[in-house]
């Protein structure tokens, strides 16, 4: 049992030893660690350092031939000599792992989805707006040609109505009537008159709604042009955000790499001959 304890004393200064060595290496580039990793390999350097100092007193007292110790303490040294070794061991494979998938591990963190999701949603809301533009000019196109149309019919009408009037006018030069025919001739020119002020009415709305189209048409390019290069600067803001997150990216994994990348032989000061 003395040579056990002799032993595990040995292993356990070895280990601190080795940890110790491992900690002094990495300490040149520490600074450039990310403060998460900086805090997680601290932690383990730091349970293993403990662990030793705690057990190894009672190792190197265990180890004289007239000391005892409790019997939970071999499985405790087991254990923490366990523990350290597989740190030891384990750190540079999972080192390397996370080396190699930085630039993933950056690429997933830094998507930053609600900045993609806003420029998404500006993008489809410009087209929605260039879309309704664009109804909005056809359906102005449409009630442009049935103010046409209606203003064609109330033209016709009052040429009609005034035909109609001169013909009534010219009866009564030409014909002979009682004065109940008269007041019923001229109740009816009357009402023609009244007819034909609200079809001048009418005309004069549709001429003000067809001018209005007129111009609601005459700007519906102006405004889809304005849309489209309101679109097309959001695509490019999407597509330069993009680039510069894939840059970013790639900057962070080079600085991530460059922690467990050894510096060079006579790096930050003068060659040795």
């Amino acid at each position: 049992m003395d040579a056990y304890w002799s032993t595990a004393a040995q292993i356990l200064a070895v280990l601190s030893l080795a940890v110790v060595v491992e900690a002094r290496a990495v300490q040149r580039q520490w600074n450039s660690a990310p403060a998460w990793l900086q805090l997680a390999q601290g932690l383990l350097w730091a349970s293993i350092l403990i662990a030793a100092a705690l057990l190894l007193p009672s190792a190197l007292e265990a180890s004289r031939p007239d000391r005892s110790q409790p019997d939970w303490m071999p499985a405790v040294t087991q254990l923490v000599i366990a523990y350290s070794a597989s740190i030891l061991v384990l750190s540079p494979a999972f080192l390397f792992l996370v080396t190699g998938s930085a630039e993933s591990f950056y690429a997933i963190k830094g998507l930053a989805p609600r900045a993609r999701w806003q420029a998404w949603q500006q993008s489809r809301r410009l087209r929605r707006l260039l879309k309704r533009n664009e109804e909005q000019a056809r359906t102005t196109q449409q009630l442009l040609e049935m103010t046409a149309v209606g203003r064609e019919r109330i033209e016709g009408d009052q040429r009609d109505f005034r035909n109609k009037v001169e013909a009534g006018l010219k009866i009564m030069r030409e014909v002979e009537m009682s004065p109940e025919d008269a007041d019923q001739m001229m109740a009816w020119i009357e009402w023609h008159i009244i007819k034909d002020f609200e079809g001048s009415v009418l005309l004069q709305q549709g001429e003000e709604h067809l001018a209005r189209a007129q111009q609601l048409i005459q700007e519906a390019p102006d405004r889809s042009a304005e849309i489209s290069q309101l679109l097309e600067r959001a695509e490019n803001n999407r597509r330069k955000f993009r680039e510069t997150s894939r840059q970013l990216t790639k900057a962070r994994a080079a600085l991530f790499r460059s922690y467990f990348t050894p510096p060079e032989p006579g790096a930050g000061g003068s060659p040795k001959a």
